[in-house]
């Protein structure tokens, strides 16, 4: 029995889809509590698959069970909240048998590949069109017989060879092509074992050859800062996670970067880039302004002046189709200072600190720009290219909100806008300080996801229009537009809508219905209970 200050948790462990009981699985009790240290109780599944933790101390845990050659449910653990003096019993945990891709190498002539290293790849979604590629897990080498074989969760996979970056072959992916766009996904289920040949690929490979020029009226000393390339692909790109201070005693900015494989050589303004496939890219060149020079670290002491340094850039589109492109030219110039206001509608609101984030409309992976807005309510983007960007406004004082959004004094219709250099226009965020509350409540509704969405006609520039309910069900919304919505509560949301690859208007399409209306009045508070919509099963 729990002593008074202290809960018991019993419960047993199975394999995910069926009956069967799993046997010396560790058992992690972690606690979730916001304030104070985080505590793990541990303990181990008996012969029968069963599990009990006694004395844990009252408060939120995840349960989590582990074993070799087993993974968790790709929904996780649910957690659960222990009271004093409660037994919590028959809590039933799932792992998931992990599966595993094996394979040989050969040669184009049939011959195995030996000592080949083979990467295993994961595909990832960032919109329904375009798909993003990168490695997972450490490398394998093929063996005698060209063999390889990795041990994976379920899930779908990619398979490639590695070979030089910039060398003469391009790598190939299953089960022969060096395309990635046209690579087959493996998918493996729990417990199986995929067989998977990759047959090498003798696709050609190419180089562009060019120069940067230098367009900067600067009068500091220039230092030419590399050229960076980057695949156009609307349907599939390569990245690979990578320190961006790599070499530099600072530790540790590691982002993705796109991943071509090629090689890239510079002399001075001269640039060469080798290994290239056919397709359609993006080149990027940089030029470093100032006292600091291209892979300098410089420390200085407090109070001495911080060395100047600016960077600039430029960029070209090139095709390389089935032949080298030489002489290419990227300009390096001074780009354009992106300013902007915000102003109330209404009485004054006091939007110093108030940062501004600003992205690059086309996918490019931690990528942004932010600005803070002023004690006068000014902001400025500094040293941008021609292209389309999208941006978000920050968390807001009080209860204001955003009325609109203008571009060179034309209202915009969404958050997305065009930058030019030879015509630059500024933004003007108008906001009101008297936006309305709404605070409710979902039964059974812990961390359950609340989404609010305008009626139709309505212009909303809530880049998240979704809250979390808290454990108890309990949410709130704030800074919330005047008008008329729907808002519905689900217990989660499929990861497609997380990950921001189906919108919300379009995966609400199915459960319009279902949403209860309300109407947000200017400075007022609403009170709601909602219920939790069931997901459709496709």
């Amino acid at each position: 029995m729990a002593q008074a200050n202290y809960a018991a948790i019993e419960g047993s462990v199975v394999r995910s889809g069926t009956a069967e009981r799993l046997s010396n699985v560790a058992i992690v009790a972690r606690s979730l509590e916001e304030k104070g240290p985080t505590r793990e109780f541990r303990t181990r599944t008996d012969d029968q698959g069963n599990f009990f933790l006694e004395k844990v101390p009252a408060g939120r845990y995840a349960i989590v069970p582990q074993s070799p050659s087993y993974s968790l449910p790709a929904s996780g653990v649910a957690p659960i909240t222990a009271h004093k003096g409660e037994r919590i019993r028959n809590l039933t945990l799932s792992l998931v048998r992990d599966g595993a891709i094996h394979g040989r190498v050969l040669q184009p002539d049939g011959q195995p590949a030996v000592g080949i290293s083979v990467a295993l790849v994961q595909a990832s979604r960032v919109s329904k069109e375009l798909k993003i590629l990168q490695p997972s897990g450490p490398r394998k080498e093929t063996g005698a017989n060209g063999e390889y074989r990795f041990d994976v969760v379920p899930g779908e996979y990619y398979i490639r060879t590695v070979t030089t970056p910039g060398g003469p072959q391009a790598r190939t992916y299953f089960p022969n092509t060096s395309e990635p766009g046209d690579a087959k996904a493996i998918p493996v289920s729990q417990g199986e074992d995929i067989s998977a040949d990759i047959h090498i690929a003798t696709t050609p490979v190419f180089k562009i050859t060019g120069r940067i020029v230098d367009l900067l009226p600067d009068r500091e000393p220039h230092y030419f800062a590399g050229v960076s390339l980057s695949s156009k692909s609307a349907t599939v790109r390569e990245y690979k996670m990578q320190n961006v201070y790599e070499g530099i005693p600072v530790c540790c900015a590691v982002t993705n970067v796109p991943d071509s494989n090629t090689s890239v050589t510079t002399s001075y303004d001269r640039f060469e880039i080798g290994g290239l496939r056919p397709g359609v890219y993006e080149l990027n060149a940089g030029i470093l302004v100032g006292d600091v020079k291209p892979g300098q670290f410089v420390l200085t002491k407090i109070g001495d002046r911080a060395p100047y340094s600016r960077s600039y850039g430029g960029r070209t589109t090139v095709e390389v189709t089935n032949a080298d492109v030489a002489d290419i030219q990227i300009e390096v110039r001074h780009g354009v200072n992106l300013e902007g206001r915000v102003v109330s509608n209404g009485k004054a609101v006091k939007t110093n600190r108030t940062a501004m984030f600003l992205r690059p409309a086309e996918y490019k992976p931690d990528s942004f720009e932010v600005a803070e807005v002023d004690r006068a309510g000014r902001f400025v983007f500094p040293n941008l290219q021609d292209g389309a960007y999208s941006l978000e406004v920050g968390a807001l004082p009080g209860d204001a909100y955003v009325v609109e959004i203008r571009h060179g004094g034309r209202r915009l219709s969404g958050t997305d806008f065009t930058v030019s250099i030879t015509n630059p226009e500024p933004l003007e965020i108008i906001v009101n300080p008297s936006g309305g509350k709404i605070d409710g409540h979902v039964p059974n509704g812990d961390q359950a996801s609340i989404i609010l969405l305008p009626a139709e006609g309505q212009t909303s520039y809530d880049t998240r229009p979704v809250r979390p309910a808290n454990q108890t069900g309990d949410f709130k919304f704030w800074g919330v537009p005047p008008g008329k919505y729907r808002i519905f509560a689900f217990k989660s949301l499929p990861e497609e809508v997380r990950m921001g690859i189906v919108s919300i208007s379009e995966f609400i399409g199915t459960y319009e219905t279902q949403g209860t209306p309300l109407e947000v009045k200017p400075g007022a508070r609403t009170v709601i209970g909602l219920a939790l919509i069931s997901l459709s099963v496709n």
